[in-house]
């Protein structure tokens, strides 16, 4: 019988998903309130791109940090690009 010699169920502690690296966890949480104007395009951008709205935000922040200064206005190199 080829039942016999075949282990079908294990179960293992090390099961799941791999936690995580402390540096790599997101667990800050950051509230915002939108339109549904403004949500629904956040959607739609999202839907687009094919990656989740938490994703879109963050990609977005991570832009306006690098391409503004402390004053939030352009940095000179790029205005100087113009």
């Amino acid at each position: 019988m080829l039942t016999d010699s075949v282990n079908v169920l294990h179960l293992s502690s090390c099961m799941g998903r791999p936690k995580l690296a402390p540096h790599l966890r997101r667990s800050k949480i950051l509230p915002v309130r939108l339109s549904a104007a403004e949500f629904a395009e956040l959607e739609r951008v999202a839907d687009l791109a094919d990656v989740s709205i938490g994703q879109v935000v963050r990609e977005g922040i991570a832009l306006y940090m690098t391409t503004k200064g402390k004053d939030g206005h352009r940095k000179r190199k790029e205005k100087n690009q113009r």
